[in-house]
């Protein structure tokens, strides 16, 4: 299922318009709830994990105004927050992004769902005001919970600061310690991608602005779409790669995390 886009309003960023559906369709590969709102306060676009974060289908989604969702918030504590002291609200009043801090889902018989979550304005320029809002949210595991208990600043939601608290766990398993890729798999892995004709060959749009996408929409430094051959990995697409190997397009296998990805087939995230 692609990112899921309001068709009767036009999309918030001009990245997400523009974009070809398989770049789309990225977006519903994170594990992390990802949601477009309006200067209104109106969701225009959902992917799949905020779909199941939320517990309404994605076309219901569409339009809905964020006092009007089935779903209820909380701040620290537990409490039930109000509209406009949810991320989105201070993010489109205050013009500054809401950095990571945790908010709850109110669930049936008083329980809490806690959840990291970001919000960060979208603007045409630097002088406009936001139009739209990107939020992203992920639910922090049980254990995780427990080492984030409430070290918030009392300064406003939008400047709640965690104090000192540990690394979240990772949302998703990451490569153990030793695990291999069987000799089979890698064959197979290896005849594709050099069947696939794209090593060694000049960077393509078609690429570029996926990766572009990418990094405009979660705010990430560096994003890469990354070929791992059998002693190397070769950079299709990269956004904000350092030199030297932005001008090369390739690093040794021992400068690369995505070489795990290909052997183990599960996401490989690094909290720290």
């Amino acid at each position: 299922m692609e990112l899921l886009q309001d068709e009767g309003r036009a999309a918030p960023e001009a990245a997400a318009r523009d974009a070809a559906p398989e770049a789309r369709a990225i977006l519903d590969l994170l594990p992390e709830a990802v949601l477009w709102w309006d200067a209104r306060q109106t969701v225009q676009a959902a992917n799949a994990a905020a779909e199941a974060l939320l517990g309404e289908p994605g076309r219901e989604l569409l339009g809905q105004r964020l006092e009007d969702l089935a779903v209820r918030f909380a701040g620290p504590g537990g409490v039930p927050l109000a509209p406009e002291d949810h991320p989105v609200s201070i993010a489109l009043r205050s013009g500054e992004p809401v950095p990571e801090t945790r908010l709850g889902l109110l669930c049936a018989g008083g329980a809490v769902r806690w959840l990291r979550v970001q919000a960060r304005p979208v603007r045409a320029d630097a002088a406009a005001a936001p139009h739209a809002v990107l939020f992203t949210a992920a639910e922090i595991p049980a254990e995780g919970v427990q080492r984030w208990e409430a070290r918030f600043q009392d300064a406003g939601w939008g400047r709640a600061y965690i104090q000192d608290a540990p690394p979240l766990a990772p949302l998703a398993p990451t490569l153990t310690e030793g695990a291999q890729e069987t000799p089979e798999r890698r064959e197979r892995r290896l005849h594709a991608l050099h069947a696939a004709n794209l090593l060694d060959t000049p960077p393509e749009d078609a690429f570029d602005r996926l990766t572009a996408l990418v990094t405009r929409l979660l705010g990430v430094p560096v994003s890469l779409v990354s070929l791992v051959d059998a002693d190397r990995q070769f950079f299709k697409s990269a956004q904000g790669l350092g030199e030297p190997w932005a001008s090369r397009r390739e690093t040794p296998l021992s400068h690369s995390f995505c070489q795990h990805v290909a052997a183990s087939s599960q996401p490989l995230i690094i909290p720290d």
